[in-house]
């Protein structure tokens, strides 16, 4: 087995899918852009990796893998063929996902206020979203702990 680290870019929404044993499976696709190259040279195509994530954790988190989104990826690499519409065979790397990370920024490139960096020890803060309404007991905006609704 090949385990194998991918960093890169969601190409389209995660689909969520059930095996006929009813296990949850999750694909989706990651691209990885190559280096800018040097002044006067050709820019190198991008490599396109299928991902396929097994289990209940890959359901719960589907909703948030969307196309753009920056992820880490890790797992057993895998070559896949298949045959064409022309008949011709294709060939394109595959990941059993076994560990993914979100690796982008703040959603919307959102900056802090005035341009400066927050410290490293303060905790992001938390914003009520337009139309959200709170459930009770859930802490408020000005609550300096973590969003306790994302389920990873």
């Amino acid at each position: 087995m090949l385990k194998s680290q991918l960093l890169g870019n969601i190409g389209r929404d995660a689909e969520t899918r059930h095996a006929p044993d009813g296990v949850a499976f999750v694909t989706f696709n990651v691209c990885k852009q190559a280096r800018k190259p040097a002044p006067g040279q050709a820019a190198p195509a991008p490599v396109w990796v299928s991902c396929t994530w097994h289990g209940d954790r890959a359901a719960k988190v589907a909703p948030y893998l969307t196309k753009g989104t920056k992820v880490f990826v890790a797992g057993d690499l895998s070559l896949r063929t298949w045959k064409g519409r022309d008949g011709g065979d294709n060939c394109g790397l595959a990941i059993k996902v076994d560990h993914v990370e979100f690796a982008g920024g703040a959603a919307g490139g959102e900056r802090p206020a005035g341009g400066g960096q927050r410290e490293a020890d303060s905790p992001p803060p938390v914003r009520d979203l337009p139309g959200q309404q709170r459930m009770p007991g859930m802490p408020g905006p000005d609550y300096p702990g973590e969003n306790d609704e994302v389920p990873f």
